[in-house]
């Protein structure tokens, strides 16, 4: 029988002469270097196990070599593919590289150290290809002394010191940086790599004036820094050198004419901007950052495919920021990338996924400059996205249906768009389809834009009802991922709103009254909020809705005008479906002030829905008036500090002494007398002069239906 080539190398692996065990690595690590076929063949020989056997077992000097030549064919596997790294964690290859790291401690000058160095650049270059897979545990970074081994080697001063190359400690420490790069995924990893000394030794890095070194440098302290206000401070007020301060000369390297540096110094400002630790230079972020980030998406490469990303970071959640990429015109330089972005290009990048990369980053920049500028949604549509949207949502990466989803979600925010541009996209069939995605993160997302897009105002309401949406909505509320339970109970609430019976009926019947009731005391107060809201939708005929404006944040507060029947039947269906009692009870619990997990939003929104059951017939009135614990929670709510929270009490008191046309003058005359002496007129004086314009015209309607019912002085 013929024996290959490759299959000689790996039995000579198990040579007892360390000569022919290193020729035969040296055979296999120029076969695989750059092939992932010949990758694939040794893997599956069975090389990975008797390279990581090499490491474990230790080395005197005759092996080091081996050693050596061992950890760059692991490095060069762990380069192929994710499959072949779960096969090097399987094969437990990630211990005894991080144990090749301890030699640094060994002292320099000796007859091995330049061996030494050889085995500490090929076991770090190994770690970080192992390390930069999400398929590889950073657990073991974080045992035994293999956290301060990879710190210390930043230390390159420490090394030249004892005779070591400049060039190789240089290269070294910049892998080290590298794998202290990718060992920040929680804040307690964070914190861990902090206290074993590395910031001061990464910022050193920075300034050391290689420039591979101060990349990866950049990397791990924007790593470092991302999310963690503690150490973001510790990073932003450490000097360089001992006099440039650090944003400085991230600032300086902002400029740099070399754009993956530009990138990752602009990724670091942009997480220490997040983390809120830049007071003093944070307009000078914005205005550097931003439109390097811009320009940055015309290179090629990683630094086109990670810029949308730190574009996306910097602008999210900042109205200001996001105004300032639509003056950049961002927007449109992301559209222009996505036309040229073709399905069937095929090149050594696209062999490794990235362009769909590309189209998932650049949808998720789109949709977090959208989520709150209205211009920059217009200038989204104007720019032609929403095809790229509607093929994302059905693309056959999960990662870019997810950013398609985000992206569907911002833009739907804006009214315009979700009556014009989105109907004629046809974004709301694939939305749909995406509900029954096996991920729960795409089912939230998905959910979600549906949100806006089932609001009364929309064309596309009835095809969601029609294509089965509420029963989807329904299932989802069951959930046990709080943010899809969330997004189903806001889905259902904007379908309900300004509903006709027809539909409130439709929904009812497949949720259930017990099933919204459990849902008004759910354990997240942001689910009990929208529920609230979802009760007060039903239990409102859709008529007439206000929109008061209180310190620029729009809220529904219902307009009491003459209903007629429709709102009555409305009312009384609620109360037929809870049981008067269990209704009642549920709004007193909400009002209570005792309650910690009620909070104002909760109460304002109960508020309302109380205003509309008061615009029902007298019997409703008059219900509310036999609960005591309710009027006292209205008359305390008129001193509520949250304006929007008065003015909803206010409108409740308007309903409850308003007189319909088929209402007896005494019936009201009785009313406003018992609210009268529980001091809710004597309140309404006091409120005159309220800050707020809203709650003062409130209350000047309010104080006239009492004016026009004088108390009685002596008897009739």
């Amino acid at each position: 029988m013929t024996v290959s080539k490759h299959e000689l190398a790996i039995s000579h692996l198990a040579s007892s002469e360390p000569h022919d065990r290193l020729k035969a690595l040296r055979f296999i690590k120029n076969s695989v270097i750059g092939n992932r076929t010949k990758k694939d063949l040794y893997i599956q020989l069975g090389a990975v196990p008797r390279l990581v056997g090499f490491l474990n077992a230790g080395a005197g000097d005759n092996d080091m070599q081996v050693n050596v030549q061992a950890a760059i064919v692991l490095g060069s596997f762990a380069y192929g593919n994710e499959e072949n790294v779960s096969v090097l964690v399987e094969a437990k290859a990630i211990p005894p590289l991080l144990d090749c790291l301890s030699i640094h401690r060994e002292p320099m000058g000796s007859e091995t150290s330049i061996k030494n160095m050889k085995l500490l650049e090929a076991a770090a270059r190994a770690l970080k290809a192992v390390l930069s897979s999400s398929k590889a545990p950073k657990d073991d970074v974080f045992m035994d002394q293999h956290l301060t081994d990879l710190v210390a080697l930043l230390d390159v001063s420490s090394f030249v010191a004892h005779g070591a190359d400049e060039t190789s400690c240089v290269r070294i420490a910049e892998l080290a940086a590298s794998i202290l790069a990718r060992c920040c995924d929680t804040a307690d990893q964070q914190l861990q790599i902090a206290a074993t000394g590395a910031i001061p030794l990464l910022i050193r890095l920075i300034g050391c004036g290689f420039a591979k070194a101060q990349e990866a440098a950049l990397d791990a302290l924007a790593s470092l820094g991302r999310q963690n206000t503690e150490l973001g401070k510790l990073i932003a007020n450490t000097k360089v050198n001992g006099d440039m301060s650090t944003t400085a000369i991230m600032l300086k390297l902002v400029r740099d004419k070399c754009p993956s540096m530009r990138l990752m110094a602009a990724t670091c400002l942009t997480n220490l901007y997040r983390a809120n630790v830049l007071p003093e230079t944070s307009a000078d972020v914005t205005l550097v950052v931003l439109p390097t980030l811009v320009k940055l998406l015309k290179e090629g490469g990683t630094v086109q495919e990670r810029a949308p990303l730190v574009l996306a970071d910097l602008v999210k959640e900042s109205e200001t920021a996001q105004r300032a990429a639509f003056d950049a015109d961002a927007i449109p330089r992301l559209a222009e990338i996505l036309n040229h972005v073709n399905e069937d290009e095929v090149g050594m990048l696209d062999m490794s996924g990235h362009t769909d990369k590309l189209k998932e980053n650049m949808l998720v920049a789109i949709a977090a400059m959208s989520l709150m500028n209205m211009d920059c949604r217009t200038q989204a549509i104007n720019a032609k996205v929403l095809p790229h949207v509607v093929a994302g949502l059905s693309h056959k990466s999960p990662s870019v249906r997810l950013a398609a989803c985000k992206c569907a979600r911002s833009l739907s925010r804006s009214v315009k768009e979700v009556r014009t541009s989105l109907v004629d996209a046809g974004v709301t069939l694939p939305l749909l389809k995406l509900l029954s995605d096996d991920s729960p993160s795409m089912q939230a997302e998905a959910c979600g834009a549906l949100c806006n897009i089932v609001l009364d105002f929309s064309p596309m309401k009835q095809t969601v009802i029609d294509n089965g949406g509420i029963e989807y909505f329904v299932n989802f509320t069951r959930s046990t991922d709080p943010h899809i339970r969330l997004n189903s109970v806001w889905a259902l609430k904007n379908l309900l709103y300004r509903a006709t019976m027809a539909s409130k009926i439709a929904v009812m019947r497949q949720l259930t009254y017990p099933r919204l009731r459990e849902l008004l005391d759910d354990q997240e107060p942001l689910v009990q909020e929208q529920a609230v809201t979802m009760f007060s939708n039903l239990v409102h005929s859709g008529e007439a809705v206000r929109v008061l404006q209180f310190r620029g944040v729009a809220r529904k507060i219902v307009w009491r005008v003459s209903f007629g029947s429709e709102n009555i039947l409305d009312v009384e269906e609620a109360f037929k479906g809870f049981g008067e009692q269990q209704l009642l009870d549920m709004l007193e619990s909400k009002f209570s002030l005792v309650s910690v997990s009620t909070s104002w939003k909760t109460i304002e929104t109960a508020l309302s829905a109380l205003a509309n059951i008061l615009c029902g017939a007298e019997r409703h009135k008059q219900i509310i008036m036999n609960r005591p614990k309710l009027l006292n929670a209205l008359l305390s709510f008129m001193d509520h500090d949250r304006a929007v929270v008065r003015c909803a009490t206010i409108w409740c008191v308007i309903n409850l002494t308003w007189r319909d046309d088929d209402e007896s003058s005494a019936a009201v005359a009785e009313r406003v007398r018992h609210l009268r002496e529980m001091g809710f007129e004597e309140k309404l004086k006091l409120m005159v002069s309220d800050p707020e314009l809203d709650v003062r015209d409130r209350v000047r309607t309010a104080a006239s239906h009492f004016h026009a019912h004088p108390e009685r002085i002596g008897p009739a």
